[in-house]
């Protein structure tokens, strides 16, 4: 996961910034920048609503905030005086810098073109915040808009997935009930009426999985399984007379499986578990969509 340090120039051209949340990246704001935001805010009249916004984004684990003190180590001066770089400046450079030292992968995202160039001599990577913007584009996020008060993300995306989970085990098991009970549903309605049952079927599947593709997945997952598995359990099953039919009916049910888990990957996106769900779909190492 991308930790991105967020100078203050960034947060006051767009503090929408912190109310959008990915469990691809993680947004990381330093104690030690308030006090530089609280004077900008208060220039700009911007101090109410500023810091409303942050005090919701940190109480929903939308960012974060680093409280460590950061030690600049004191060669940095000469270089970052010709520069005319702040000392909070400084702290920023030298908190990214010991991040990337602790194995995080982590990115400066700063407006302040000095500080982006003595960083980017010193090693440490930088994004403008059109560039952070762009990125987060790329990934499906979450509003903080969609909690409800008092609700973290968290609590927001396990109450999503244990939904999505139920919802989707429980209307496989209702259309296995049906299939099983499929003559005695039939005999009960005419052909019309079955056609229009279908049709609205029909509609209301595809209106799912627009809505509920997470689920709908584990739906066709299930489905597609039960597809395969019935050929192994016919009476009369023999390993060594497989036929046409059974091969086409164990493809098909491979078939319909990985539709399933191409819906689940999909509707997954922007979840909590997504960086996980990558971690065990994509080989060596590659995450991208």
């Amino acid at each position: 996961m991308i930790q991105f340090v967020i100078d203050t120039n960034v947060l006051i051209k767009d503090p929408g910034i912190i109310t959008r949340w990915s469990p691809n990246y993680k947004i990381l704001i330093p104690r030690f920048i308030f006090g530089e935001l609280d004077r900008t805010t208060s220039r700009l009249g911007q101090v109410g609503n500023f810091w409303k916004t942050l005090d919701q984004a940190i109480k929903t684990g939308f960012v974060t905030i680093y409280e460590q003190e950061v030690l600049i180590s004191e060669d940095l001066y000469p270089r970052a005086k010709n520069l005319r770089l702040s000392e909070v400046d400084l702290q920023l450079f030298a908190l990214t810098r010991h991040l990337l030292k602790q194995d995080n992968d982590a990115i400066l995202v700063t407006n302040d073109r000095a500080l982006r160039v003595f960083s980017e001599e010193l090693g440490v990577k930088t994004y403008d915040l059109f560039q952070f913007q762009s990125l987060a584009l790329s990934f499906k996020t979450t509003n903080i808009e969609e909690l409800k008060s008092d609700e973290t993300i968290k609590q927001f995306q396990n109450k999503r997935f244990i939904y999505g989970a139920i919802s989707g085990i429980s209307i496989s098991v209702v259309v296995y009930i049906l299939k099983s009970n499929f003559d005695i549903v039939y005999n009960t309605i005419n052909i019309w009426g079955t056609l229009l049952v279908l049709f609205i079927l029909g509609v209301s599947f595809f209106l799912f999985r627009t809505n509920f593709r997470f689920e709908y997945g584990i739906i066709e997952l299930s489905f597609g399984f039960y597809i395969t598995s019935r050929t192994f359990f016919d009476k009369d099953f023999d390993f060594m007379q497989i036929g046409i039919v059974e091969m086409a009916q164990i493809i098909t049910g491979i078939y319909v499986m990985v539709r399933g888990l191409s819906n689940i990957d999909d509707g997954i996106a922007g979840r909590t578990y997504e960086p996980t769900w990558k971690k065990l779909t994509r080989l060596r190492g590659n995450n991208n969509r």
